[in-house]
């Protein structure tokens, strides 16, 4: 056997020893930088590729999660709880930071739940939900909102929720150049008021 050439490897393998040797380097360099990358942290949960980010449309409370690959979007229960037609040809407006957002969701929920809601009752909270967050470009009033809806009284629900149906949550008049906007609470009392000038 000359010295210059290597030994045939078994012809099932069929490679070349030197193949071999780029093979196994290759495969020790791959595993030293996974070991590299895990330890700084790259696959953990503070990772880009781990991380989501949650985003609300605040024109028909759909929820998009936004992730480093791929985004979905899915509908909250407040949004099943409107028509096509409360939403249908409005423009996504999504917010990132809009505190709390979605825990009104999930108290609006469980308001349903408790008080045995109807689809009408649901749909009119959804919607006037959907008016407080536009109104103020801000979540606290329809937190405050909610937050009015679990003090209503049982023994007084039938009333209650006949002046909810009633109320129109929020408002805008105009006058001489002004613009009055109105916010109320679900039994109809003033929450909220502001007036712009030149609109």
């Amino acid at each position: 056997m000359s010295v210059d050439k290597w030994p045939e490897l078994p012809h099932w393998l069929n490679l070349r020893v030197p193949t071999i040797y780029v093979v196994c380097v290759a495969a020790a360099l791959l595993g030293a930088a996974i070991i590299v990358l895990a330890s700084l942290g790259i696959f953990g949960a503070k990772s880009p590729f781990s991380h989501y980010r949650y985003y609300l449309d605040i024109n028909s409370g759909r929820m998009k999660k936004v992730g480093f690959f791929r985004s979905q979007i899915t509908n909250t229960s407040l949004t099943n709880a409107l028509q096509p037609e409360d939403f249908a040809g409005r423009t996504p407006d999504w917010r990132y930071d809009f505190a709390g957002a979605f825990n009104t969701v999930f108290t609006l929920e469980t308001i349903w739940i408790r008080l045995d809601c109807s689809p009408a009752v649901r749909r009119k909270m959804a919607k006037d939900v959907l008016s407080l967050w536009q109104y103020a470009d801000d979540p606290s009033l329809a937190d405050r909102y909610v937050i009015a809806l679990l003090d209503l009284d049982p023994n007084e629900l039938s009333a209650s929720l006949q002046r909810l149906m009633e109320t129109r949550v929020c408002e805008v008049r105009k006058t001489d150049g002004l613009e009055e906007h109105i916010a109320r609470w679900p039994d109809g009392n003033l929450m909220d008021t502001y007036i712009l000038r030149g609109a």
